[in-house]
């Protein structure tokens, strides 16, 4: 290149990877990213001027930019580099040296940088044969993992490990593509286990009072909680026990250290026993009889007799139902 005038002189660079001459006309790259400069490792060029302390590169794109060497050192040649490197770069004519490391993945990359035509070049001590080459050049190599190298780790270090080819599918045999991950089992919610948390929260409620202190809110939210939750499991069972636990506040104690059956079962007696109706439940036979007497007087009998009024009305719908009777609830009226 030089003798036909492409290159001017050589001038000494010093650079990261130790002193290079470059010349006006050489091919560049750049090995590291730089915001600045717009450049990033793997950016080609070429030298259009050059001094001991800049030089000026246009860049494959069209772009210029000046380099100032004391701030950005990352050169190098440029006419040959790296597959890694030229991922994203296109070129008139490319030239691909191969090697015992490539494989479909990189020959692919290797031979579509170019935009005319690519040559590829090989040497018979590494591939005796073209078969040989298209069969590494053509080879799916996939990528390791740090499973594929579970037993030399721990042979290293003692350890026993279960081998990762071992069994039906390896690692990987227990799993089921699609199936759904099992539902953990719901919370045991039980009876004697509720009372117990009403027992604990009536517990503390009644320690306050004791010592002439205000119940804490999260001290009544507990409570209310516990009331709440006997009440899903059976009606009216948290106000029927909070009825026995002030009746008898030893059932409380012995619901919340040892045994909690016997305050639920007097809480469950008195919801039964609250939900009859007779007169063990005080109410009073006939009662709503005695409001309707006591609202008109009768003409005979004691006031407000409930068997006097109810015959009374009797009476005035008996004289309701004769032929022709016109009167109030008629459908004459």
């Amino acid at each position: 290149m030089r003798e036909g005038g492409a290159l001017g002189p050589d001038c000494p660079v010093e650079t990261t990877a130790g002193t290079r001459e470059f010349a006006a006309g050489d091919r560049v790259t750049f090995l590291r990213n730089e915001r600045s400069l717009g450049v990033k490792n793997g950016s080609l060029g070429q030298v259009e001027t050059i001094s001991d302390r800049a030089l000026r590169v246009r860049l494959d794109d069209g772009r210029r930019v000046d380099v100032e060497l004391k701030t950005y050192g990352d050169l190098d040649h440029g006419y040959a580099t790296t597959i890694h490197k030229s991922q994203g770069v296109t070129v008139d004519r490319g030239h691909v040296l191969a090697s015992a490391h490539m494989d479909r993945h990189a020959t692919y990359v290797a031979l579509s940088r170019h935009r005319q035509d690519v040559v590829l070049h090989y040497d018979r001590e590494t591939f005796a044969t073209s078969q040989r080459l298209a069969q590494t050049l053509g080879r799916e190599r996939a990528k390791d993992t740090t499973l594929d190298y579970a037993e030399p780790f721990a042979s290293r270090r003692g350890l026993a490990v279960e081998s990762a080819g071992s069994g039906r599918g390896g690692v990987f045999g227990s799993f089921t593509p699609g199936s759904k991950p099992q539902e953990p089992p719901p919370p045991e919610t039980s009876l004697p286990a509720l009372t117990r948390d009403f027992a604990r929260a009536h517990a503390e409620i009644a320690r306050m009072h004791g010592s002439d202190l205000p119940v804490l809110p999260h001290q009544q939210l507990a409570l209310e909680r516990a009331s709440h939750a006997l009440d899903r499991e059976r009606p009216r069972l948290g106000k029927a026990m909070s009825g026995s636990a002030k009746a008898e506040p030893g059932l409380v104690d012995k619901a919340r250290d040892a045994d909690p059956r016997p305050l639920l079962q007097a809480a469950e007696a008195a919801r039964q026993g609250g939900g009859k109706l007779g007169p063990e439940s005080g109410a009073r036979p006939n009662a709503g009889c005695g409001r309707l007497a006591a609202s008109r007087p009768c003409r005979s009998g004691a006031p407000g007799d409930p068997s006097r009024a109810l015959g009374r009305h009797d009476g005035l719908l008996q004289r309701d139902r004769r032929p022709g009777a016109v009167g109030r609830g008629s459908p004459n009226a």
